[in-house]
């Protein structure tokens, strides 16, 4: 019975392509030959990196795919690689709900309150342009529309019909207590299949809740740094696009209701 479950987790950590793997022995066992045949570090070297490709290959395992999401083997994939995504954190900040409202509503800000977002371009009154990044330099162009738009309260956004990546996203500012209000934030995404899919895992991947939540306080950070109540004011007239060089620094990237959810 253990040697039947040992065999289904073996199986299931499996994300080298078969061809991959091959190849991966074929080097590596070069690699160490010819490192048997060197003598001081370089050999040694040879013959531990040729080590690390073989067992690659013979195990069929890559820990740096699976750090990324990535699978390789071909026709691979899973339902949950095709069903709707979501992370959700909250942080209760010193500020009335106004305040913040104006500054996740100006999107060019987004690049300093969620780290994945790099850049946003206003496209018009609705609709905005997020070039979101994650590991590896993975990197993906998003066009978003407002949902839902209530003052003080609320922002909605979701994905156009023609977006590549289906996204939605919301920001609530909920008031509790004298001058204070919990901001809560939701974004889920629906990854499509193939290379593009791969992309989303690595930017949207295991560790976008951590992320999320690290955002969220990172902002409060900066609010009760700066007080006053200025960071929270998103100032008037400016450009229809925010990047993170722009926007300030904090890992917090653009945020805002664009048309990429968060997430």
């Amino acid at each position: 019975m253990s040697s039947n479950s040992e065999l289904a987790r073996s199986h299931r950590h499996l994300n080298v392509h078969p061809l991959e793997r091959l190849i991966s022995i074929g080097i590596g066992a070069c690699m160490m030959q010819s490192g048997l045949q060197r003598s001081g570090v370089g050999g040694a070297l040879r013959l531990l990196a040729g080590g690390a490709l073989a067992y690659r290959g013979l195990r069929g395992h890559c820990p740096l795919y699976e750090a990324y999401d990535i699978d390789t083997r071909s026709g691979h994939s899973t339902e949950m690689s095709r069903e709707w995504q979501s992370i959700e954190a909250s942080v209760l900040v010193s500020r009335p709900p106004n305040e913040l409202y104006r500054t996740w509503r100006d999107f060019t800000r987004m690049p300093s309150l969620l780290s994945h977002v790099e850049k946003v371009e206003i496209l018009d009154d609705q609709r905005s342009r997020w070039t979101v990044i994650g590991p590896m330099n993975a990197r993906l162009d998003l066009v978003s529309r407002v949902d839902d738009d209530q003052q003080d309260r609320r922002i909605a956004w979701r994905s156009t019909p023609q977006a590549s990546v289906e996204t939605e996203g919301a920001v609530e500012f909920l008031p509790e207590g004298a001058g204070a209000t919990r901001v809560k934030v939701h974004l889920s995404y629906r990854p499509p299949g193939g290379s593009i899919g791969r992309v989303v895992g690595r930017i949207f991947g295991p560790d976008a809740q951590r992320r999320l939540e690290e955002d969220l306080s990172r902002f409060k950070h900066r609010l009760d740094m700066e007080g006053d109540g200025q960071a929270a004011h998103p100032g008037t007239g400016g450009s229809p696009t925010g990047s993170r060089s722009t926007a300030g620094q904090s890992a917090f990237g653009p945020s805002g209701p664009s048309p990429n959810k968060a997430g």
